[in-house]
């Protein structure tokens, strides 16, 4: 019987306001619930326990950074991939002399019919 009246305790402290279904639960059930119910409202509610004072953890703010020359890095390879870039599209002309502003060359004829 204490095992039962210790299930319904632990019944009615997660569901407080749980109701019997006097069709399908048998009387002697609805009793039980009752009954420990009944010695939960008897019993005095227990003085909640004070919180403890949190304790203060001294905060250190984070290292300064020195400076990151990351960017400069980044900053100087594009420079450099675009001066190459450039310096090529301007030097190479399209012929196969190597030159800048020559003719463009034409296709050669297709060879004559057998």
């Amino acid at each position: 019987m204490e095992e039962a009246k210790a299930a319904v305790r632990r019944l009615l402290e997660l569901v407080p306001n749980y109701e019997v279904d006097t069709v399908q639960d048998p009387p002697t059930f609805t009793n039980l619930v009752e009954e420990v119910r009944d010695e939960i409202q008897a019993e005095p509610e227990p003085e909640p326990k004070p919180e403890p004072e949190e304790e203060q953890i001294p905060v250190q703010p984070p290292p300064e950074k020195k400076g990151s020359n990351t960017l400069l890095y980044v900053g100087a390879g594009a420079l450099v991939v675009g001066a190459g870039a450039a310096a090529f599209l301007l030097l190479s002309g399209g012929d196969d002399n190597g030159g800048g502003n020559g003719a463009v060359s034409q296709f050669p004829l297709p060879p004559g019919r057998p």
